[in-house]
């Protein structure tokens, strides 16, 4: 019994981490079907625990490693996702072939808070034409990623939350304005030990709240019906 209070108190407490998800009001109900969906990694430092990193991935670049970590996993749960705009793929224009502004998100109007606002190398409309159609394209881009962890204890039982943070922008090329903004995180209970499998799971997580919370759909398509076949 003290075991199931403490993983609830450290799922309570891993929980009130401060995520913000921000829509803008045009597109708090704007119908989204007619766009398409896209992710574009950024380049930005990742920042994660060197010795988790070099016990579960030994022997491998960390940024590089992370990133592709990354890419994948927001791509494949954006690819299994219900989202009103259909994800079409991820999209990387040629280095040296980027033209980009750097543009400065506030998350929260009046705020004082340092982490209340992000900058991010936005690729400008000629640019991003050269992937996707900018007329009919939104694009989720990440920066400023971070894995950590905090070790909590309660009466003699100690456990490991593993978090995933990330500032995210989606922006609607046609309009040349923000869908959605803020700061989103995914958590794991990794108990003693942070194993490979966390690093993907607090990343799905995190790209799941995204989904959720700046109103793309749902995080999971429904599984499809299957038709029933009856003996003559």
């Amino acid at each position: 019994m003290k075991r199931i209070l403490f993983t609830l108190i450290v799922l309570f407490l891993a929980g009130c981490s401060s995520s913000k998800y921000y829509v803008s009001p045009e597109y708090n109900k704007a119908n989204l079907s007619t766009y398409s969906m896209y992710y574009m990694p950024t380049e930005s430092e990742i920042t994660y625990p060197e010795d988790h990193f070099h016990d579960d991935f030994k022997g491998m670049n960390p940024q590089t490693t992370l990133q592709k970590l990354i890419d994948s996993t927001v791509t494949v749960t954006l690819k299994t996702a219900e989202l009103h705009a259909p994800f079409s793929k991820s999209i990387s224009p040629a280095k040296g072939n980027i033209d980009e502004t750097i543009k400065t998100i506030v998350i929260e109007e009046g705020s004082n808070d340092e982490g209340n606002k992000f900058s991010i190398f936005l690729p400008n409309a000629e640019t991003i034409s050269k992937v996707i159609d900018p007329e009919t394209g939104i694009v989720l881009f990440l920066t400023n990623m971070k894995f950590t962890h905090e070790t909590f204890s309660f009466d003699g039982n100690t456990s490991k939350v593993f978090y995933f943070y990330t500032n995210y922008l989606i922006w609607d090329y046609k309009t040349n304005k923000a869908v959605s903004y803020g700061y989103a995180i995914g958590d794991q209970n990794a108990n003693f030990y942070v194993e490979a499998k966390d690093w993907s799971i607090v990343i799905k997580e995190a790209t799941e709240n995204i989904i959720k919370e700046a109103k793309l759909g749902k995080p999971y398509k429904k599984p499809a019906k299957k038709s029933s076949s009856r003996k003559r």
